[in-house]
């Protein structure tokens, strides 16, 4: 059978959403490594965006989609659950964490990981600025899972799926490691789902390699804008 193909750069969230998922399900995969607007993007997504999933002739983009087709096309345990009510609530989590909530995080990590300024280093204004927005979320989060431990019920969906790889970033940034301590049910949640095998298989490389190659991308994004 023709294996799974996933396009994106491994540091994504999205991406490590879609490599989770396929993890969960034991599905055999490859990753091309590819930037946002490549060519090999670009020719699947119509805005550039990653991941993109090919199988064979079909490809596929936007994360949750893939986790859709990779749920129905393959056996293993379920990504979402058959149950309608569960259904709706999973996917009620899905949207608004795709929509709203990641975003707001992925605003506050750009501030580290692509800073953007003459010296490369994080903007203390623009941190102070991203920064309550992004508490409040994390606080709601810590409301929601305090009961169960999970988006849904009582078992792990893809709702935990596209939520644990930007809070794994959190975790690891001053600021948010630090309301996270403080959110008991947070950290509760990241140590307990940071064991599952298809989190662990999938991680990013280590912070400091990973802000290096991400400050790096900055650097040569200013220079564009300059030229």
């Amino acid at each position: 059978m023709t294996t799974v193909e996933i396009l994106g750069a491994p540091f994504s969230n999205y991406v490590r959403s879609a490599l989770m998922a396929l993890e969960e399900k034991g599905v055999p995969y490859t990753v091309t490594p590819s930037r946002a607007h490549a060519p090999e993007v670009n020719a699947i997504h119509p805005l550039g965006k990653i991941p993109c999933l090919k199988h064979g002739d079909f490809t596929l983009f936007e994360s949750a989609a893939i986790a859709t087709y990779i749920d129905r096309a393959f056996e293993g345990p379920a990504l979402f659950p058959a149950e309608p009510q569960a259904a709706a609530r999973c996917m009620q989590w899905v949207s608004l964490l795709n929509s709203s909530l990641v975003p707001a995080f992925q605003a506050f990590a750009m501030c580290h990981f692509f800073p953007m300024t003459a010296d490369g280093e994080p903007c203390p204004d623009t941190i102070a600025a991203s920064l309550p927005k992004t508490r409040d979320h994390l606080q709601l989060l810590g409301r929601v899972l305090g009961e169960s431990g999970y988006f849904v019920g009582g078992s792990f969906t893809y709702a935990d799926i596209a939520a644990l790889p930007m809070l794994d970033y959190l975790k690891d940034l001053p600021e948010t490691g630090t309301i996270i301590a403080e959110i008991p049910a947070l950290g509760a949640y990241l140590a307990k789902h940071s064991a599952r095998k298809s989190f662990e298989a999938t991680k990013p490389p280590a912070m400091a390699e990973l802000m290096a190659t991400t400050k790096a991308m900055a650097r040569e994004m200013m220079q564009k804008r300059v030229a």
